[in-house]
């Protein structure tokens, strides 16, 4: 995904025109495009008006419905009652007030998570509806994954597959960032897409002799059983894992780099209780997070919750990807 700031009334056409190019790039028509740039345009105002400044993610959906997803972050004053601000004609600014209203009803998903003092994440995304013949999974998955600060791409990668009542998943650390970062977690996301589908240990072992030609890096490959309530995790390195509800149950992995020295693979079983999330992130996030500092956040939409994480316990000095997964159907 693209991060970019919103500090400054020039950031917001900077905002805009990436949007666009992306839905330009993918095919949209003009009618389609004009509505994701009243969207991201509305939005970016908003961040710089009311949050005090932030940034958004942008980027083409990685999975799901083939659209395009912006989110907002900010560390401002928060709202203390999101819903009212939603209203057409609510205002703290002296302004007509109809701005999120607005974005509401021209989006295709809209989500935000707020604070007092704290500041607000806000998700949207915009579907090419000309062409969205997208059914839904039952599950619900969102992500972020952004590049280490000057750098053009992400040494990072996350992928996702279903297989009836299971989900598997996967995130990589390509070692080092930059292009040869980036090229060891794309051999990684394919090796991950043509395993057969199954337990987490053999799709790792793919994983990793996919990448032996690279320079390498750390992987978590995880598979989620809705009729066992389980998850199953192997992980070769420093991407961390956890089955967040009430509390937070964090993964083992083991030492090694994938591609390179690695230890006996093995996979640890979890219980995964309906109102739980599952948790996946490079070590461009820190591990001390915790939802319960958060309160309602676990039931806001997947995305979002990888959005705050992102923005409250990233290392600003990384690559960084947080892969957030839901039992859409519990």
């Amino acid at each position: 995904m693209l991060r970019l700031p919103l500090t400054d009334q020039s950031h917001i056409g900077a905002a805009r025109r990436e949007a666009v190019r992306l839905a330009i790039s993918a095919g949209w028509c003009e009618e389609e495009q004009a509505r994701l740039a009243l969207v991201v345009t509305e939005m970016s105002v908003n961040t710089i008006r009311h949050g005090g400044g932030g940034e958004v993610l942008v980027g083409r959906r990685a999975f799901g419905t083939p659209g395009i997803e912006a989110i907002w972050m900010d560390r401002g004053h928060g709202m203390a009652d999101p819903e009212a601000c939603f209203r057409d004609g609510h205002s703290t600014a002296g302004t007509p007030g109809n701005g999120l209203g607005a974005v509401i009803r021209m989006s295709d998903a809209f989500d935000c998570y707020s604070q007092p003092d704290q500041g607000t994440v806000v998700l949207v995304r915009i579907d090419d509806r000309a062409r969205n013949e997208f059914a839904p999974c039952g599950w619900a998955i969102g992500a972020v994954d952004v590049a280490k600060p000057g750098q053009d791409v992400s040494g990072d990668a996350w992928a996702v597959r279903i297989d009836g009542p299971h989900l598997s998943c996967m995130v990589v650390d390509g070692l080092g960032h930059g292009p040869a970062a980036a090229a060891a977690a794309a051999a990684a996301v394919r090796a991950f897409d043509q395993a057969p589908p199954g337990e987490p240990v053999p799709v790792l072992q793919a994983v990793h002799e996919a990448m032996r030609p690279t320079r390498g890096g750390a992987v978590a490959v995880l598979r989620a059983d809705r009729d066992r309530r389980t998850v199953s995790f192997s992980g070769i390195g420093n991407i961390a894992g956890g089955v967040a509800g009430v509390g937070v149950r964090h993964m083992v992995s083991m030492n090694g780099t994938a591609g390179g020295a690695a230890p006996r693979l093995r996979a640890f079983d979890y219980p995964f209780a309906a109102q739980d999330v599952v948790i996946l992130h490079s070590d461009g996030v820190s591990t001390s997070w915790s939802l319960a500092a958060y309160p309602g956040l676990v039931v806001r939409d997947p995305g979002t919750i990888a959005a705050v994480l992102l923005r409250d316990h990233g290392r600003g000095r990384d690559d960084a990807t947080v892969l957030v997964v839901r039992d859409r159907a519990a």
